[in-house]
């Protein structure tokens, strides 16, 4: 009965041991876990302040072109280059509203190249037209099998539609989250050549404005005075003659 008590003792013992090393274990598993998903979280938090710092150097550089440049081409091939050094898709098209309703492909930058109107209409098979179509109609992200579209609003002006062909699927949650951080600034600087070209032409007649004259007589009349010519200035009182007119 001795050496059953004493063996009965060991079982006991070696029961417990194991017990505790089973909870050791299962401790330390618990432990390497949470530091997985800690390593994970902080990984994620890297990328996503990365992006952060990357969207936000491509507006800086989006905002110095927009301070010396406010013709449509220009602008909207540094809205293509931002995205594309961003987002390194495929294709990257901007379309416009005609006339507030048909959207209608303006730029596309694909294959190093970029092309306006008619010459990227013609490649406008690069993107999901659908997609775009859609994002429009619901003013918000959308995405088409690998093409991502969202729409550009600028306050209460609806401007058209940025739209991407990602080249790699698995990159879409984060290309998404890109875009939307974008969308906003990109319909401010689109809408930035209009809101100039307003502000200098005068909207019933087409023609410049006396604020366009002002700000664009010195530059003539300097370069007219380095070449060593003289200008001559030629007004016409068309309010007077239309006074005239009524009185008739």
């Amino acid at each position: 009965w001795i050496l059953n008590a004493i063996l009965a003792a060991c079982g006991a013992s070696a029961v417990r041991l194991a017990e505790r090393r089973s909870v050791e274990v299962a401790q330390a598993a618990g432990a390497a876990k949470a530091l997985q998903e800690r390593e994970h979280f902080l990984e994620e938090k890297v990328s996503s302040l990365q992006s952060e710092v990357e969207v936000l150097s491509a507006l800086r550089e989006l905002s110095r072109a927009l301070s010396s440049e406010t013709r449509f081409e220009p602008v909207a091939a540094e809205i293509l280059g931002i995205v594309n050094g961003l987002m390194s898709p495929e294709a990257v098209g901007l379309y416009l509203a005609a006339d507030g309703r048909e959207l209608k492909l303006a730029a596309l930058l694909m294959d190093g190249k970029t092309r306006f109107n008619e010459a990227a209409a013609e490649a406008s098979g690069a993107l999901s037209a659908k997609a775009a179509a859609t994002a429009w109609s619901a003013r918000r992200l959308h995405r088409e099998g690998d093409t991502l579209a969202v729409s550009l609003s600028s306050g209460e002006a609806e401007l058209g539609v940025l739209a991407v062909r990602l080249s790699d699927a698995a990159g879409a949650a984060a290309a998404e989250r890109t875009l939307r951080e974008l969308a906003k600034h990109l319909a401010m600087a689109l809408q930035h050549p209009a809101l100039r070209s307003a502000a200098v032409t005068d909207i019933l007649t087409g023609l410049f404005t006396k604020r366009h004259l002002l700000e664009r007589a010195p530059v003539l009349l300097a370069q007219l005075r380095a070449r060593g010519e003289r200008a001559s200035l030629l007004l016409a009182d068309e309010t007077r003659y239309l006074a005239q007119s009524i009185a008739l």
